[in-house]
C-alpha cells in the first residue's frame, strides 16, 4: 500500500510540499508551478492586507502551493450543486444505509451540533488563538465549515419534514420580514 508522502512524491515528480517550503518557492509542475515565491528581482506578490498573507502562507505551509497556484486550484471548483434534489440525495442515502426512525433523526439534528463545533475549531485556528498550536486553518477552511453546518441543518431539515423546501422558504420569509421590520 501506498502512503499519503508515496503518492504525492509519485504525483509530483519526487517534490513535497515540504521541499517546496524549505527552498521557498511554489510545488514543482504538474502540481503546481516551481516558481519562487520572491522573483529574481525581488517581486512578490502583493495582499490586500497582512491577515490575506497570512492565509496564504498557512497553505503554503501544508501544501507547498504558491498564491497563484491556490487560487487556481479554488477556480476549478466543481459546479454548483442543485440545492435541493443534492439535498434530497444524502437523505435517502442516508436512509438507505441507517434508515429513518425517531433515533436517526436526533443522530442527523445532534450532527449539526458536531458540525458547528468544527467551525469554531477552524476559526480558533484561522486566528492563531491557541498560542501552542499557533494559525492551523484557513478563512476557506471556515467557509468550507460554515457549509458543513447548513448542508447537514438541510439534511436533517429534509429527514423530519415531507417539504423542506416550502418549510425553509416559508421561514426564511419569516425572518426577513422580522429583519425588514427591526431596519425601518
Amino acid at each position: 500500500m501506498t502512503s499519503i508522502p508515496e503518492a504525492l512524491a509519485a504525483l509530483s515528480g519526487g517534490d513535497l510540499p515540504a521541499d517546496a517550503v524549505r527552498e521557498e518557492r511554489c510545488l514543482k509542475p504538474p502540481i503546481g508551478c516551481g516558481k519562487p515565491l520572491i522573483s529574481e528581482n525581488g517581486e512578490a506578490r502583493v495582499f490586500w492586507n497582512e491577515d490575506e498573507a497570512r492565509q496564504y502562507e498557512t497553505e503554503w505551509r501544508i501544501t507547498g502551493l504558491c498564491p497563484d497556484c491556490q487560487d487556481s486550484v479554488e477556480d476549478d471548483a466543481a459546479e454548483p450543486a442543485d440545492m435541493w434534489p443534492t439535498i434530497r440525495d444524502f437523505v435517502a442515502w442516508l436512509d438507505d444505509a441507517n434508515g429513518r426512525d425517531e433515533h436517526e433523526k436526533t443522530l442527523r439534528i445532534l450532527k449539526i451540533t458536531e458540525e458547528a463545533g468544527e467551525v469554531a475549531q477552524a476559526w480558533i485556528g484561522m486566528t492563531g488563538q491557541n498560542p501552542r498550536k499557533g494559525v492551523t486553518h484557513t478563512r476557506e477552511d471556515v467557509a468550507d465549515e460554515l457549509c458543513d453546518v447548513a448542508i447537514t441543518a438541510l439534511t436533517a431539515l429534509a429527514s423530519v419534514v415531507d417539504n423542506p423546501e416550502q418549510v425553509f422558504a416559508a421561514h426564511l420569509g419569516r425572518v426577513q420580514t422580522r429583519v425588514r421590520e427591526a431596519t425601518a
